[in-house]
């Protein structure tokens, strides 16, 4: 009777160290993605800034007349850091959404931002990622821009894979 008691107690015993163990590996391994890692070692990669501006002008969040800015240019810039430092091995991107005429809106597509001294960016490898556009591909500077509203999504991708968080700039062009 004694040793079928040690037996049961024994089973018992690790029956229950085996729950706690497996209760407090699941606690710890959440699979929500609210807790991310902790440790000084970990990496944040961070869109820091975002910022739309017609010849010189940042135009976040405000609403322009038709034809401000004509014959200049719409410059694009982000800025990526990792753990606070600038961050120039990223690759940065910018999805834009332009009204057509009538303002029907209607998702134009995606270009990158360089840090390389050349598409409008002043200095190589700073970690502040430029377009300028000229011409009125993606900007709201020109006469020929539909009335309405600009979205301009940003983001980064980091060499290792890891995605920033994302920023949209809005401006809104009106007829006068």
């Amino acid at each position: 009777m004694k040793k079928a008691y040690l037996r049961r107690f024994k089973k018992t015993r690790l029956g229950l160290f085996g729950a706690l163990a497996l209760s407090t590996l699941a606690s710890g391994c959440s699979s929500d993605g609210d807790n991310g890692p902790t440790s000084p070692e970990a990496e944040e990669f961070v869109l820091a800034r975002a910022v739309v501006s017609v010849n010189g002008d940042a135009v976040n969040g405000q609403t322009l007349p038709l034809g401000h800015g004509e014959g200049g240019s719409t410059r694009f810039e982000a800025e990526m850091t990792s753990n606070g430092q600038q961050e120039p091995q990223a690759t940065v991107w910018m999805e834009y959404d332009r009204p057509r005429r009538h303002g029907h809106r209607r998702h134009d597509g995606r270009v990158k931002l360089y840090d390389d001294g050349t598409h409008g960016d002043r200095v190589a490898g700073d970690g502040l990622f430029c377009l300028e556009d000229f011409q009125g591909d993606y900007g709201c500077h020109s006469a020929n821009a539909g009335t309405g509203e600009y979205h301009y999504e940003f983001y980064g991708t980091h060499h290792d894979g890891q995605e920033s968080n994302h920023m949209t700039v809005t401006v809104t062009i009106i007829d006068d």
